[in-house]
């Protein structure tokens, strides 16, 4: 918080260039419900807008366009994080399973407007918070023998801010 309040400039992009609509106004609705969306007040969410060329892209699993977010709540008594997080790592990679199968049977589609194409893995991302759940992640898509990359930037946004801050005063 110290880092964002000694900067006066704070810049933002207001459009969202890679993603469907759908997903960019589910992210601007969940991130906009509560004004400390990140844990602290200081560090505003600030909706952006869609790209135009974006309007037509959409998923389309087994005819049905699909929402652009999907959130699973699991059934039953209450459990420990840890079984929560399991088995929702469990729950995510039988998704992706399903996607992954039926694109191959024509079935899981990314349509932009009338062009489509079949789902493919490389489609495919999970964010996750920790190494612990990108663990959990991967070992159920293992289990399904579905193969995956993972990919981290240990860094804090905040450190990489300093780094860059630190070699830009170097720069000078």
């Amino acid at each position: 918080m110290k880092a964002r309040s000694e900067v006066h400039a704070h810049y933002t992009l207001d459009t969202n260039w890679r993603s469907a609509p759908g997903m960019v106004n589910s992210v601007n609705k969940l991130f906009s419900q509560t004004d400390d969306a990140f844990m602290f007040r200081e560090i505003p969410f600030i909706p952006v807008k869609s790209a135009g060329k974006n309007q037509a892209l959409r998923f389309v699993f087994k005819g049905e366009t699909q929402p652009a977010m999907k959130m699973w709540l699991m059934e039953g008594e209450s459990c420990g994080v840890g079984d929560y997080q399991s088995t929702m790592a469990q729950v995510c990679a039988a998704q992706i399973r399903d996607w992954l199968q039926a694109g191959q049977r024509g079935e899981a589609l990314l349509m932009n407007g009338d062009d489509a194409r079949p789902v493919r893995a490389s489609d495919i991302s999970v964010l996750v918070r920790s190494r612990q759940e990108a663990a959990q992640v991967r070992d159920a898509l293992t289990l399904l023998e579905i193969p995956s990359v993972y990919l981290s930037n240990r860094d804090s946004v905040l450190k990489l801010w300093k780094r860059r801050r630190c070699f830009g005063c170097c720069r000078r």
